[in-house]
């Protein structure tokens, strides 16, 4: 099934909760966790650039943990 673009509301709500997320990530441990970019090409989503962020590390599976897993949830 072809991916759908979403909605500007949808979009807003989705950034706003990936801001939350890596605000939270940062604060519990990960202090280089990047705020996602709007990646136009790929439907509105939202893209994170995690090189150098060692994704396998107790300080990342903790805060992880601790902001409600690796994805922000949707509306």
């Amino acid at each position: 099934m072809p991916a759908q673009q979403a909605t500007p509301t949808e979009a807003a709500h989705e950034r706003r909760g990936a801001l939350e997320f890596a605000t939270c990530m940062r604060g519990h441990g990960v202090p280089n966790f990047p705020d996602p970019k709007v990646v136009s090409s790929h439907y509105g989503n939202q893209m994170v650039d995690l090189r150098g962020i060692n994704l396998e590390s107790p300080a990342f599976e903790a805060a992880a943990k601790a902001c409600g897993g690796f994805e922000p949830k949707g509306p």
